[in-house]
């Protein structure tokens, strides 16, 4: 939680929430997607993935199993044969997961994204206990991610809020000029 607390940088936050996620499960990758204005999910970090994975991310919320995870707004842990879910079998089919758990990020009733975890075939599959950890996980990672949006927030406010005193400043400054003329 205070590692989490310590960054406002989101992309150093997600990189964090990965890197955490992926050694405290013993997973072989890790990734967070969030929404983006356009309700796409978008990659923000990837701990285990390949490269051509990674690049540009982009995700439909209709699709794949990070988008039935938002819009049913609840975790998904597939294990054991995961290739007979129609929903999922060309993705797994494709990349040798047998386990994984994919969780939905969420604060206050807003989803933000999705924390995902996968294992290989010779890894152990993750169990409940795996889902209450990733859980708690999840929600303190909910907040920093939210804590980070505000602060980028704030720091746009108060970049406007100078220009705006540069632009008084400057029409003070004329009009005072004037007025002495």
């Amino acid at each position: 939680s205070r590692v989490f607390m310590s960054s406002v940088d989101l992309k150093t936050l997600a990189q964090q929430v990965v890197r955490i996620a992926r050694q405290e499960m013993r997973a072989d990758s890790a990734s967070l997607m969030l929404l983006n204005d356009q309700q796409e999910l978008v990659l923000q970090a990837a701990d285990g993935l390949a490269a051509e994975v990674m690049e540009g991310a982009h995700q439909p919320l209709d699709q794949g199993i990070a988008g039935y995870v938002v819009t049913h707004r609840e975790p998904l842990v597939l294990q054991g044969n995961v290739h007979d879910d129609p929903r999922f079998r060309l993705f797994y089919e494709a990349s040798g997961i047998t386990s994984a758990i994919s969780l939905p990020l969420v604060y206050q009733e807003k989803v933000l994204g999705v924390l995902n975890v996968a294992k290989m075939r010779e890894s152990p599959p993750f169990d409940e206990g795996d889902l209450e950890f990733l859980s708690v996980l999840g929600s303190q990672a909910a907040v920093a991610i939210e804590n980070a949006h505000l602060f980028g927030q704030i720091q746009e406010a108060y970049q406007h809020l100078a220009e705006l005193d540069y632009l008084k400043s400057e029409f003070i400054s004329i009009a005072a000029h004037e007025l002495r003329s």
